[in-house]
């Protein structure tokens, strides 16, 4: 089979400065309101006395919690080499005092750049240039089975509706379904908040089945997440 890359597909810029300072914009905006209230007197508390004052099962507003991050994942395939950033806000609600279950509503930004190989008319592999910026509406739900002092391990997963600014991968449509999945580690740094680092699996697709016309791609990376328990 032959390669090429049509004349009518323009190549990609090595560096996106503009996407990546966009991203940048928006994790600024999340960021801010958390950064804004931080109490730099308040005293660090061991975890088991924030359970004991915040996380009581009377206590609803403790459950609440804020959470703002900015995740890099790398494609784990040849043939789909997109990179792309995300941004999320997350509000969660936190249940069942001893086994720490959280479900998140929030929206997740992202821009992703990067070739995909794909059969033309005659089954020869073109390679298509193509990066586009997203933004919609997602979920997430983790649950933290250890915790040891301030530090906890969970396994996440989550979803989202993404409508991007154009259609992507090539050949897809305007909308895709971003999943995610991984794990994290999080330091309750005291009652008021913490941090957490990710790593995650995801996959993007526009769910309209196997083809063409469906250019599915996944990709696998780390992040960082502030959070505020409200």
């Amino acid at each position: 089979m032959k390669t090429g890359i049509p004349h009518s597909v323009p190549p990609s810029k090595p560096i996106h400065l503009k996407a990546v300072i966009s991203v940048t914009k928006w994790l600024t905006v999340f960021l801010f309101p958390l950064f804004m209230s931080i109490d730099c007197n308040g005293q660090i508390k061991s975890l088991d006395s924030l359970d004991a004052t915040d996380s009581g099962p009377g206590n609803k507003k403790a459950g609440v919690k804020f959470e703002s991050g900015i995740e890099y994942l790398t494609p784990t395939h040849n043939n789909r080499s997109i990179q792309t950033v995300t941004a999320n806000l997350f509000v969660g609600r936190e249940f069942f005092e001893k086994i720490r279950f959280s479900v998140y509503g929030g929206v997740t930004t992202t821009y992703a750049w990067g070739t995909i190989v794909q059969w033309d008319d005659n089954f020869n592999n073109i390679t298509y240039h193509n990066n586009a910026a997203g933004i919609g509406p997602a979920f997430q739900v983790r649950f933290e089975p250890f915790v040891y002092n301030r530090f906890s391990f969970s396994p996440d997963f989550g979803g989202g509706l993404i409508f991007y600014s154009s259609k992507f991968p090539h050949g897809g449509d305007i909308y895709n379904f971003m999943w995610r999945m991984g794990g994290a580690i999080h330091y309750r740094v005291n009652s008021t908040y913490g941090v957490n680092l990710t790593s995650k699996w995801l996959h993007v697709s526009n769910g309209q089945g196997l083809g063409a016309h469906n250019p599915s791609y996944e990709a696998w990376g780390v992040g960082v997440a502030f959070v505020k328990y409200l």
